[in-house]
């Protein structure tokens, strides 16, 4: 059997709270991390990127018929009158 074989053995068998204990003392050794480097979010934010775009554009849309809906228009006797309320 290859050590690596065996190792991967041992490793199989520890408890959780081993494993994390085995962790820590690997990163402490190595003066290494195992989080996932942040360059990995690339790819995916990348991919992201087209459906973050159109959410904004249809924001900006709903924005715009709001702002059209509460603006002022012109009544046919020439005074302002706002949508959705009467006459003052």
């Amino acid at each position: 059997m290859s050590a690596v074989t065996e190792l991967v053995e041992k490793i199989e068998k520890l408890t959780l709270l081993e494993a994390a204990e085995l962790k820590k003392a690997l990163e402490e050794k190595f003066g290494v991390t195992a989080a996932a480097p942040m360059m990995m979010a690339g790819p995916a934010a990348a991919a992201a990127a087209p459906v973050v775009r159109k959410a904004r554009k249809q924001i900006e849309r709903s924005r715009r018929a709001k702002n059209q809906r509460h603006q002022s228009r012109p009544c046919s006797n020439g005074a302002r009158l706002e949508r959705g309320k009467g006459p003052r």
